[in-house]
């Protein structure tokens, strides 16, 4: 297993289990790239075999959400160190539930829909989310409620 493979062997995994909690067990194969593979009448009438690949094991995201983190010089080390780990958490729970998702959608019209626009949506929806949330409230400092005059 090569360095570069662990996170889309760890997306694959972690969407493989979610799938299998409603009965849609996949097998999760390491080749010419990571595949989940899903035999005929598990997603779909046909055989699904998705490539899980680096944009879709979610480094995309938890790169972006280090960046803006790591720069948001107005913040301590230690608060966007703590920002870091919950960035890296919440990538790890929420790319499974979106891979997942769009393998729900294998045999359906709507599948290039979820994948090419849900899939890439809920990216920026996610990073934004996410900085907000910690930039302006868990961080502290900042927060929307703060910035009313004292009279």
């Amino acid at each position: 297993m090569s360095a570069t493979a662990l996170p889309s062997l760890v997306a694959a995994h972690s969407s493989n289990a979610l799938l299998s909690l409603v009965g849609r067990n996949g097998l999760v194969l390491q080749g010419d790239g990571v595949h989940l593979f899903f035999p005929a009448g598990v997603l779909s009438p046909k055989p699904v075999d998705a490539e899980i690949s680096g944009l879709c094991a979610g480094v995309l995201e938890a790169a972006v959400l280090l960046g803006v983190i790591v720069a948001s010089e107005d913040r301590s080390w230690r608060k966007r160190a703590a920002g870091a780990v919950g960035a890296l958490a919440l990538v790890l729970a929420f790319n499974p539930v979106r891979i997942a998702v769009t393998l729900l959608y294998a045999d359906s019209a709507w599948l290039s829909a979820v994948h090419e626009i849900g899939f890439r949506v809920s990216l920026v929806v996610l990073i934004v989310f996410y900085y907000a949330v910690w930039y302006y409230w868990l961080s502290g400092g900042g927060s929307c409620g703060n910035r009313r005059r004292r009279a």
